[in-house]
């Protein structure tokens, strides 16, 4: 079917067929829908060569299960280190708390008004 000089929409079947073959982590029926339902447009502009966009997806990272599974596995890695940096940091001002013999809370007024003398 063609919709414009020189574009022609392609088949769901052609689509998957060239994505395939791009050996690409993305489906070729995603890639098909998207851009059926917003009038093959990219960036707001008219298609003219969809395979050139496929290309494109191939080597966006964004679009990549692999490289979406590594950031999640960094972001684990970033919480894990933070939460590790808290519990020391509690440890530290717990151990600080007892050498005082004050509550935590007393202990925070006393740090706040300067009065706190550790040996």
């Amino acid at each position: 079917m063609r919709t414009r000089k020189g574009f022609e929409i392609p088949t769901l079947e052609e689509v998957r067929e060239y994505v395939q073959s791009l050996k690409t982590y993305y489906s070729a029926e995603t890639f098909f829908d998207y851009y059926q339902s917003i009038g093959w447009k990219f960036n707001r502009r008219k298609i003219y060569d969809w395979r050139a966009v496929a290309r494109f997806w191939a080597g966006n990272e964004t679009h990549s299960p692999v490289r979406k599974a590594q950031q999640v596995v960094e972001r684990q890695k970033q919480i894990a280190e933070e939460r590790e940096r808290v519990q020391q940091e509690f440890e530290t001002r717990y151990q600080e708390a007892v050498q005082t013999h004050v509550s935590y809370e007393e202990y925070q007024r006393m740090k706040r008004e300067g009065r706190l003398e550790l040996a």
